[in-house]
């Protein structure tokens, strides 16, 4: 389980390295070259006992309920969700085109504790938003 959490770090660490040394090293290139797809899941800091809504979340342990807190005595990460807010404002700041830019807005439903992987209206129109994007950036010229 251990090399699972060391995964799954170095893998959000080396993303944000890459929109750091890559899309805004070049701003100048952001509009003709980068897609960016932002999603927001409303009510996910209020279900903080859930574990899939802790899946999409910082979270760190519970400092109040001492060394012997049960999974579910986690805090949000108030460090981590400022330094992600801090990194979409320098990426929608670099991209100045708005059709390069794609926002989804999902609300983390309690009733269901549905996960956006298991919604698949979610899903088929991500799939569709990013083919069609793409397909319009590879073969309309860019004019500027």
């Amino acid at each position: 389980m251990q090399n699972y959490y060391y995964v799954l770090t170095l893998v959000c660490i080396v993303t944000e390295y890459e929109i750091e040394r890559g899309m805004l090293s070049c701003p100048g290139a952001c509009n003709s070259t980068a897609l960016c797809f932002m999603r927001y899941i409303d009510n996910l800091a209020d279900n903080l006992s859930d574990a899939k809504a802790r899946m999409y979340l910082d979270v760190v342990p519970d400092r109040t309920k001492g060394s012997s807190s049960s999974s579910s005595s986690v805090e949000l990460d108030v460090e981590a969700q400022t330094l992600l807010e801090e990194l979409r404002r320098k990426v929608t700041s670099c991209l100045t085109d708005e059709r390069n830019l794609e926002y989804f807005e999902l609300d983390w439903n309690k009733e269901k504790r549905r996960s956006p992987s298991d919604d698949s209206q979610y899903l088929s129109t991500l799939v569709s938003t990013l083919q069609l994007l793409f397909i319009v950036m590879v073969t309309v010229p860019y004019h500027r």
